[in-house]
């Protein structure tokens, strides 16, 4: 019914493509090697004066710089954040070539890529892209002949009728393309075409042509097959003012980034295998295309460890053997992409696969390809491209594919300037970097880690992210520094934390020297901070990065120093607000500042130290503590000499007597602060208190606690648990509990440790009982 509906008009429509006007019509898909093929055999017939070609008028000024001969495919023409890519298949690219070799005039003809009209294409890979066939490959047209013909796709189906057919010359061919994408077309109204931008490009377009071909020129028309119909009326086409162009710049682009199956709409499925099958078609002779291609395939397989494993001799003939007898079967001219998928699918796949099968997936990833293309090196070097694109490969990354490789750094001396280079490129974001593992310097977690892991890729958006910047810095020094202004004007009105953040962004990049402000910012920051807390995590945080990464501290020594003395005497000046903190973030800021203490017990002067002890007797005498806060400051100054273990005991032994949910709270603190007082075996010391207190609870009391109580003992280490454990038992009068600790423990005890601990969290979630594990378990 819907063929019947669409003969009369295109009968029509094949009279007007057909005619004698001095336009030659060519309408394409995009990238289709078929399409290239007969282009070029249309254009040795014809030997048209121009050559008109679907892309924005801007990229005229960029003719001298695409076809140069060092200009290696895949590349795009990029403009106003989106691309007009060029491939070894693009018929596009045969029609530059060609109008170059044969020094024949060539024009772009499509909308200017300022025009709005462009803002209402489809959006790929977060830009626009200025080639697109979303249009075609949903028509109701296709679609039902997809269903008729059994195809799995519209793909398969342009495959079948296209790629894989022989046709007597470029006439026929191009006949049939536009019979398939007008007939495509007419499904659609006027008005969804004009409300999807096309129909204010193809009026330009139409002008174009009007224009061109109004000198007297025989013309070749090479555009996408869907507008063609629209283009034929060319001679009363309105006329229109030139325009000014935008700016435009040639990239490099990657075949990865071809792909239809990664959402390209304009693009050939798996465009490395269509790669192939164009360079043995035009290179040998048509009864030798097959077999040669089919080697090509299968050794570019090979060359992957799953596949090397799976195919041994015996199933690359069988694979051989089954996509050549598909090839016949289906009556084409030479096996095609879904032959040879297929004859994978039958020879290696032994069960029932959908057709997402991650091995057919592998094969499609594997035969698309992940080229990078080249510009001529003669030409002038884009605008920080070139720069960015040395300094990365001076520091030894791999540039070549656009595959992402992960690559691993020691934290050493020799690797800081090419790990300085990942971080730089990462605040600015480039796109072309991202750390997967090690430590997390921003937040001073996981510093014991002695290396980093990232993944990075040369892509053509790294490419254009460097175009646009440079719009507004000539060289990759200026940018950091304007970048690094700009995020010093935004940090003036916020936290501590974000400054403390950016400091050690700097710190990485090994540009700090361009930010001489933020010593002024964070000192300010300093004295206007009320928050314990941060002031501790602050002095913390750089503490840890002097000692894990000194040598980049060896510059800011003075600043640094100035900066630790101010957050520490900020930290003491507000101290007193530790009243106003829970138990547990108390708790949390004691311990933070005694591990302060400790790091920089070669760098505080004995004046630090006194400051510490003093406000901990203040603390204790005047601080309205909480009794869990209170005993926990009396525990850190028996631990700087003020008193005994002894003394602190007795004092907790007293709370016993009338307190003894509040003396549990203390003994929990003191615990929490100075474990190590546990294994004070005496018959007054923190064993003997904690054993009194536990023989007081009943059941539930003791249940109710275990999980804390877990927690406490969990500071110490297996040779202190058997001790805590000894003691005990001869606090009690139990027999001595067998040996729990072995000092000869090797990896393969550690990993049956590990099991039970596994084992042990399993049962306990099991159980409903998952407040016992610790949030990391």
């Amino acid at each position: 019914m819907l063929q019947d509906t669409l003969t009369p008009q295109l009968q029509a429509a094949r009279a007007k493509f057909a005619g004698d006007d001095g336009i030659f019509w060519a309408p394409i898909r995009h990238h289709s090697p078929a399409c290239s093929i007969y282009l070029r055999q249309l254009l040795d017939s014809v030997q048209p004066d121009a050559v008109l070609i679907e892309g924005a008028v801007d990229f005229n000024r960029q003719l001298e710089t695409l076809l140069d001969a060092q200009t290696v495919p895949p590349v795009a023409l990029y403009g106003q954040n989106s691309f007009y890519p060029l491939y070894d298949t693009s018929p596009e690219w045969v029609a530059l070539r060609w109008g170059r070799q044969h020094n024949k005039s060539l024009y772009f003809i499509d909308l200017p890529i300022a025009d709005k009209a462009w803002q209402r294409e489809d959006r790929e890979h977060g830009g626009i892209s200025f080639l697109h066939e979303a249009y075609l490959q949903h028509s109701e047209f296709i679609r039902k002949l997809v269903q008729t013909t059994r195809c799995r796709h519209g793909d398969e189906l342009w495959e079948r009728w296209f790629e894989l057919r022989r046709f007597d010359d470029p006439a026929q061919f191009f006949g049939r393309v536009f019979d398939y994408c007008t007939a495509a077309r007419l499904t659609y109204s006027e008005q969804a075409i004009a409300d999807s931008g096309d129909g204010a490009r193809e009026r330009f377009m139409r002008g174009e042509i009007a224009r061109h071909a109004g000198k007297g020129q025989r013309c070749v028309v090479v555009t996408g097959g869907f507008h063609t119909y629209a283009l034929l009326d060319w001679q009363n086409a309105p006329s229109h003012k030139p325009q000014q162009a935008s700016p435009s710049w040639l990239v490099r682009y990657s075949e990865d980034r071809l792909d239809a199956l990664s959402g390209y709409s304009a693009g050939m499925p798996v465009p490395g295998f269509y790669r192939r099958l164009l360079q043995w078609r035009s290179d040998l002779p048509e009864y030798g295309v097959a077999e040669e291609l089919l080697l090509q395939v299968l050794a570019d397989l090979h060359q992957h460890p799953l596949f090397r494993q799976q195919m041994n001799t015996a199933a690359k003939q069988a694979v051989f053997y089954q996509a050549m007898q598909l090839q016949q079967l289906r009556g084409h001219a030479w096996p095609g992409l879904y032959d040879i998928l297929d004859g994978l699918r039958s020879v290696l796949i032994k069960h029932d696969a959908a057709g997402d099968e991650p091995l057919l997936k592998q094969a499609c990833s594997l035969l698309a390809g992940d080229r990078l293309g080249q510009v001529s090196s003669a030409l002038p070097p884009l605008p920080l491209v070139d720069e960015v694109y040395r300094l990365l490969k001076r520091a030894r990354f791999k540039l070549e594919q656009t595959t992402k490789v992960t690559t691993t750094f020691t934290i050493r001396q020799r690797d800081n300037e090419r790990l300085a280079l990942l971080y730089q490129c990462r605040f600015i974001g480039l796109g072309f970097a991202e750390k997967t593992a090690g430590p997390d310097w921003e937040h001073g977690l996981h510093l014991h880690l002695r290396s980093e892991e990232w993944q990075y890729a040369w892509t053509p958006w790294v490419e254009a992210r460097l175009v646009d910047l440079s719009l507004t810095a000539p060289d990759w020094q200026s940018l950091l520094n304007q970048r690094i202004q700009e995020q010093l004007a935004e940090l003036r009105d916020l936290s501590l934390a974000e400054h403390q953040k950016f400091f050690v962004q700097l710190l990485l990049m090994k540009r700090l020297d361009l930010a001489h402000e933020l010593w002024r910012q964070i000192g300010q920051q300093l004295n206007d901070c009320s928050d314990c807390g941060q002031l501790a995590e602050f002095l913390l945080l750089l503490l840890r990065l002097r000692q894990h990464q000194n040598e980049l501290f060896e510059h800011y020594a003075e600043p640094i120093r100035r900066v630790v003395k101010q957050a520490w005497q900020q930290l003491m000046f507000m101290l007193p607000a530790l009243n106003s903190l829970p138990t547990s973030a108390g708790l949390r800021l004691l311990l933070q500042i005694r591990e302060i203490t400790r790091e920089c017990a070669e760098a505080l002067t004995d004046d630090w130290q006194n400051a510490w002890q003093a406000r901990l007797h203040w603390l204790e005498q005047y601080g309205e503590l909480s009794v869990a806060l209170r005993y926990a400051c009396l525990a850190l100054l028996t631990e700087l000499g003020d008193g005994g273990p002894a003394e602190l005991c007795a004092a907790l032994g007293k709370l016993f007597d009338y307190a003894p949910e509040a003396a549990y709270q203390a003994v929990n603190a003191v615990i929490t602060v100075t474990p190590y007082y546990l294994l004070h075996d005496d018959a007054l010391g923190l064993p003997a208190l904690l054993n009194r207190l536990l023989a007081g609870w009943d059941e539930e009391r003791f249940m109710s606690a275990l999980p804390e109580l877990r927690l406490l003992f969990s500071h110490l280490d297996p040779a202190a648990v058997e001790k805590l454990g000894d003691t005990l038992c001869e606090l009690n009068g139990w027999q001595a509990a067998p040996p729990l600790f072995n000092a000869d423990v090797d990896e393969h005890l550690l990993l049956q440790a590990r099991h039970l601990q596994q084992q042990l969290a399993a049962q306990l979630k099991a159980d409903g009982l998952e407040h016992w594990l610790e949030p990391d378990e």
